[in-house]
Formats: structure tokens, sequence, C-alpha cells
């Protein structure tokens, strides 16, 4: 029977995505606007050269003549215009106003002269800084919005973003608070036009990069509230919005779930204060999915459901589809599956819509879950797989839980060939994202496909396989799930006391979990839901929960359940 989804093409893009993945590091190549500028500046030198001898050896000049020394003149104006720019920087740092005044007046005639409009820009943002220095804010003004119209004319956004945080701090500093405010959220814009990365205390640009960095959090800390302080003076309830919807992901990135909720419920009260739908859709999203994933079903579900009405009755259908793939998610959780998959096409429509075939790749992968999760097993293999083929148009790296999910579905309708296919393809993505949750899952997965097929000793080597990720996940019932495919598959081989240890080791293992369901949860890539982490807040929470959502937890229960019915029906 032909595959229709055509697992030689995805065999090439897992390929590609591993070999690409391996080139993962620390460092990221940050292409600004004076960096592109060098860069082309070094190309025109290094190709003036090879011009330059080729054309010595033929001894020729036609046509090569002309151009050659327009870009040695380019390059030489560019040179003695930088030169004037730090005499610029000199004198004013001596008070000699006037030797400044003149070195950026010879700086911007030769920037003019080479065509360099970023050139011209940074001229005109030393002038307002000076005007400013000086006491002449009307001269700033002029300065620095000629500054951003020279950005503009270059289609450089990032230098567009410097120009209008100039402008911001200007304002602010004269107290034309009002200006301030407009000059910071054209700031703000300009930055998401922005391919490189701007740092502003004020507009909070390329914070997520720095939190990053060796003591980056206090540092994100720091600025945020810095921030904060200065949007409070000019009366920026958005601006207070955005340092706190910034806070919460800071604080959700680094495991601080209830700061994370603390500061998205006060992102939302700024945001309603302001009158900002958008910036409210967001910080209600952002929110309801840390309530979603992490045991508190009603608050979630209140706030998505603010969130669809606010976005829809304002026409922010990004916004829409954002919120509904969210709810979709959390319905799948409480074990409302028809409630999920109602959403999560909604959201499929809408990503349609709006041509964002990730959105379309996550919300489809949404649906194909409901459906295997409701009994519906060939809608879900066929939503599996226009899954896989959204993630592989738009992100092939996030292809994996979409093929995890295909392989699961073919083995549970007795297609074991092709779901060890696609659990060792989930495998090989999942490792070059490094995601040891979802290696581990696959290769256990696989394991439990080539025991079907007879396979033993392939699936006694990916059971063994699956041990690496597990290490550093540090998951006991990820351990026991490991140690009972060992048993099974030792056991197939005639391995009778190799099987008997290999039990043990699972029975230990899950005596070590401390909330066998939460982990699960985890392992099954849930997040940290659970009823039973109500524990910690009170039993009556607890039974509350196990009324309201009888079916909640139902994947995670069956996960723990296969691991107790294993070592029950093990021979003694």
């Amino acid at each position: 029977m032909p595959d229709p989804l055509g697992w030689g093409a995805l065999a090439a893009l897992v390929v590609a995505v591993a070999g690409a993945s391996l080139l993962r590091g620390g460092m990221r190549l940050l292409v600004t606007a004076a960096g592109a500028t060098a860069f082309l500046l070094l190309a025109v030198l290094l190709g003036t050269q090879a011009i330059d001898d080729r054309a010595s050896t033929a001894q020729t000049k036609g046509a090569v003549a002309p151009a050659l020394d327009a870009a040695r003149t380019a390059l030489e104006d560019g040179s003695r215009a930088a030169m004037f720019l730090e005499a610029a920087a000199r004198a004013l740092a001596e008070n000699r106003v006037d030797d400044a005044r003149r070195a950026y007046g010879e700086a911007d005639a030769l920037f003019q002269r080479a065509g360099d409009l970023r050139g011209r820009a940074r001229v005109a943002l030393g002038r307002g800084a000076m005007e400013a220095s000086l006491g002449q804010p009307d001269g700033a003004r002029t300065a620095y919005a000629a500054a951003r119209d020279l950005y503009r004319r270059a289609g450089d956004s990032a230098g567009e973003t410097i120009a209008w945080v100039a402008m911001g701090d200007l304002e602010r500093t004269t107290q034309r608070h009002g200006a301030a405010r407009t000059a910071y959220r054209e700031a703000r814009d300009a930055y998401e036009r922005a391919a490189g990365y701007v740092a502003s205390d004020h507009v909070l640009l390329g914070l997520e990069q720095e939190a990053r960095a060796p003591n980056g959090v206090d540092l994100a800390r720091a600025r945020l509230a810095a921030a904060r302080a200065l949007y409070e003076q000019i009366e920026d309830l958005s601006g207070v919005g955005l340092t706190s919807l910034i806070l919460g992901q800071l604080e959700e990135a680094f495991g601080n779930t209830q700061q994370a909720l603390v500061a998205y419920e006060d992102a939302a009260t700024r945001y309603r204060a302001a009158d900002d739908p958008p910036g409210l859709t967001e910080a209600l999203v952002r929110g309801g999915l840390v309530e979603a994933t992490h045991g508190y079903a009603d608050s979630a579900r209140a706030a998505l459901t603010e969130a669809i009405v606010v976005a829809a009755g304002h026409g922010d259908r990004p916004g829409l589809a954002i919120a509904l793939l969210v709810i979709g998610r959390l319905e799948r959780i409480v074990g409302n599956y028809d409630a999920s998959r109602d959403s999560l096409l909604n959201a499929v429509a809408l990503a349609a819509e709006l041509g964002d075939p990730l959105l379309g790749a996550e919300a489809t992968l949404g649906v194909a879950d409901a459906d295997r999760l409701a009994g519906r097993g060939a809608d879900a293999k066929g939503a599996y797989e226009r899954a896989v083929q959204a993630f592989a148009r738009g992100k092939p790296a996030d292809a994996g839980p979409a093929i995890f999910g295909l392989a699961t579905m073919q083995g549970a309708l007795g297609e074991a060939e092709a779901a060890a296919a696609a659990f060792g393809a989930a495998a090989t993505l999942f490792n070059a994202t490094g995601d040891d949750r979802g290696e581990a899952m696959a290769l256990i997965g696989r394991g439990h496909a080539r025991l079907a097929l007879a396979k033993y000793a392939d699936a006694l080597e990916d059971f063994r396989a699956a041990f690496d990720p597990l290490i550093r996940l540090d998951s006991a019932l990820g351990d026991a799930l490991a140690q009972s495919g060992v048993s099974l598959a030792k056991q197939s081989m005639g391995d009778t006391q190799g099987a008997a240890e290999a039990r043990q080791y699972a029975a230990d293992a899950l005596a070590a979990a401390r909330d066998p369901v939460l982990e699960a949860n985890r392992m099954l890539g849930l997040g940290t839901f659970g009823a039973f982490q109500f524990r910690s807040v009170g039993e009556v929470r607890a039974e509350a929960f196990a009324r309201e959502f009888p079916r909640a937890n139902a994947e995670a229960l069956a996960l723990v359940q296969s691991v107790r019915d294993f070592l029950a029906a093990a021979p003694r």
C-alpha cells in the first residue's frame, strides 16, 4: 500500500534537521546594521582586489576602472567620515562645541558623497545627543527625526529603533510624557521589524538574550524594575503592562510558576486600564497557559475565555487563533476531547486564513490528539499525517511530537513496521533538538514496535538506548518504563533471569516516583498538570477538582497503570 506521507521525504527532512542542529551552540550570528555594512564593505574591498589583479594581468581597463574608482572612493570617504565622528566625540568631551559641529558637518558630507544613509543617520544621532546635552531640545528633536528618517530610507529597522528610543528619552527628560509614550511605542514597533539585536533599558529590547547570560536573570530583573519606574513616571500603562508581561515570561522560563502568574495578572490589569486589547489578550493567554499546565483548570478557562472574547471583539485574529489553540489544549488535558477538537478546528481555520503554517501545524496536531483520545483512530491518523506535513512546511525541527503521535496511532492500528520507522524518525528529531523527554519516549515506543515485529534484539537495544536521555531527564517513571521494556525483550529472548532483574529494577523505579501521575504528565509532554499535586493546598481542593474533571489525567493514569499491570502480570 503506498505511503501517503512519503517516508523518504520525511527521512530527508530528519537528516537535514539533525545535521543543522550539529551547529547548535551558545553563540548566535546577529546581523546588525553596522555589521551588515562592514560585511558589504569587506566584500567590496576583496572584490576590488580580485578585479584589480585580473585587470592588471589582462592589461585592460575598460568599464572596470570607473567601478573600481567608485568603490575605492566610497571606502576612503567612509573611513574618513568615521574619523571625523571620533573627532567630534573627542571635541564634545573637551567642551569644544564649535569643533564638534564642524566635525559632524565634515562627516555628514563624506557619508553623503559615499551614498551611506546609515552613516548619515549616525551623524544625526550624534548631533541630537550633542544638542540635548547643550539644553537645546528643539535642535535635538530635529536631529533625531532626521536620523529616524535616514534609517527608514535605508530599510534599517534596528537603527530606526535606536532613533525612537533617543527621542523617547529626550521627551521624558523634558517632561513631555505623551510624546515619550508615543516614541517608546514606536520603538517597540520598530524593534518587532528589526532582524538584529538592539539593547535598550527603556523599551526592554533584547532582554530575552541577556537573561541567558551569566547573572543575566538579576540583570534582567533590574532592567525591568528600571523600565517599570520609567513607564510609571510617564503614565504609560501599556508600558507598565509590558514590563509585567516580560517579567512573567522570565519567571516562567526559570520555573517560578507563582511569580509568573502574579506578573501575568498584573499585566492583564494594566492592559485593561490602558484599553489595550492586543496586550490584554497576550497577557490572558500566557497566564492561562501557565495555569492550564499546572493544574489550575478553572482559572485557566476563565482567562482564556476572556481572551477569546477580547480578541474576537477587536478583530485580533492572530490573538484569537492562539487563544483557541491554548484552550483546546486545556480541554484535552481535563478530558473534554470533543470540546478540545472544536476549539482546535477553529484555530486551524484561522491559521489558514492568516497564512500561518506553524500555528496551523500546532492546531492540527491538537486535533489529532483529541481524535486519538476519543477513539477515532482513522481520523487521528489522517490528522497526524497532515500535522507532520504542515510542520515540514513551516518548522521541520518541531515535527517530532507530530511524528511521535503518528507512530503511536500506527502502533495502535497494528501497523508495527510503519510505527517503528516513525518512532525512529521522531527519536532522531528529538535528539537533534535536545528534547530528552521526547527522545526517551520515542526510543521506548520503537522498542515496543520492534517487539511486535519479533525483533527482540533490536527492541532491547532501543530500551537500553532510552536510559541515556533518561539519565539527563532524571525521571523515575521513565526509568520504570524503560526497565519494563528491557524485561519484556529479555523474556522474549529466553533470558528469564535477566528479565526478572529488569522487572525488579522497574518496580524499584516506580516506587521511587514521588508522584507518578505528575511524572507521567511530564513524560507525555503535558506539563506538570495533575490532580494529585493539590495535596499541598488541601484535600478539599483535590476532591473538588476530581469531581469537576473526572476524566482529567486519563493519559497519565493509563501510562502509570501500564507499568503496574506489567509488574502484576509478570511471572514470579
